[in-house]
């Protein structure tokens, strides 16, 4: 009897730190590693044959300042595979695994649809109204390549609307 209710302890332990994991996750973000930077600026690779990927080297990180339109769609069969291979390699993150959408956001007058961790995406969605200003933390893993154009492929970690 004392095992099973050790064992029921224990299990219901693992589930309420399981749960809390986003919200400590989200105060171990080290923003002092984001470059700010612009979506525009991001460099893409020499041209390849069509369907090729490029995978950045090293996490970079970056503070992109957006708007926020409100729309969003599950995320691209491209990314998705895309994500999948990064995981495969050296550069495995695991909550990369929770991009399940990805949202539309806007900088100097250009759409922008990237996928954003579960954590940061529920926190958005409930404290965020289209039009609204970001400071998106971000992860460039690399780039995607459909056609003649390269797309990047960013990983948002945190939202932060401005004070």
């Amino acid at each position: 009897m004392n095992q099973r209710i050790f064992s029921m302890a224990a299990a219901l332990t693992m589930a309420a730190l399981a749960a809390a994991a986003p919200a400590f996750a989200a105060d171990l973000i080290p923003y002092e590693q984001y470059r700010a930077a612009k979506l525009a600026d991001l460099t893409a690779p020499p041209q390849h044959d069509a369907g090729a990927i490029a995978i950045s080297p090293d996490t970079d990180r970056r503070d992109f300042h957006v708007k926020y339109t409100g729309d969003h769609r599950p995320v691209s069969a491209a990314t998705a595979d895309f994500i999948a291979q990064y995981m495969r390699s050296a550069h495995a993150l695991p909550a990369l695994a929770t991009c399940k959408e990805e949202y539309r956001f806007t900088e100097g007058g250009k759409d922008y649809w990237l996928p954003v961790e579960a954590a940061a995406d529920d926190e958005m969605t409930s404290e965020m109204s289209p039009g609204d200003s970001a400071d998106l933390y971000a992860n460039v893993l690399g780039f995607t390549q459909q056609g003649a154009a390269w797309t990047p492929v960013i990983v948002v970690e945190e939202v932060q609307t401005p004070n």
